[in-house]
């Protein structure tokens, strides 16, 4: 459905504020409407102002700005010497305690069929 030249879309529905949580706690105001066709009530807000939040945009810059603070408490040096990984010692475990492993099966193994002759 379109509207007549002269036919008014939307209603006035009053106006509206919410807070600006920022410095100067501010209110910002915003238009409500009612669509005739439909009674849907919407809101006409500012463009500085996301729906469902209470901040405006500066009080937004404001928080990212503060978020991204860095400030050097140490100086940055290198490490002496890694600790770990030590690559060698664990390959060099691993492969003897699967030689101590496969000894100990092939005894047993070994035992077994000597008991059963």
């Amino acid at each position: 459905m379109s509207a007549r030249p002269n036919e008014q879309v939307a209603a006035g529905h009053g106006w509206r504020r919410k807070q600006a949580h920022d410095e100067s706690h501010d209110w910002i105001r915003y238009r409500r409407g009612l669509c005739p066709l439909c009674g849907v009530i919407f809101s006409f807000l500012p463009a500085f102002s996301a729906p469902y939040t209470q901040y405006s945009l500066v009080a937004r810059s404001e928080a990212l700005r503060q978020q991204m603070y860095l400030e050097r408490l140490v100086q940055p040096n290198l490490p002496d010497k890694a600790m770990e990984p030590r690559r060698i010692r664990a390959v060099f475990t691993v492969f003897l305690v699967g030689l101590i492993a496969w000894g100990v099966v092939s005894l047993l193994v070994a035992a077994i069929r000597e008991h059963s002759d």
